[in-house]
């Protein structure tokens, strides 16, 4: 994912990496 966004991703694919960081961060246990 880092090498996508060191690149130069779409819009598109930053959002997508975006929410799947945030989705996640959502999703890990306490």
């Amino acid at each position: 994912m880092r090498k996508q966004i060191l690149g130069q991703p779409t819009p598109r694919q930053t959002q997508v990496a975006l929410s799947a960081a945030l989705a996640d961060i959502d999703n890990d246990p306490p």
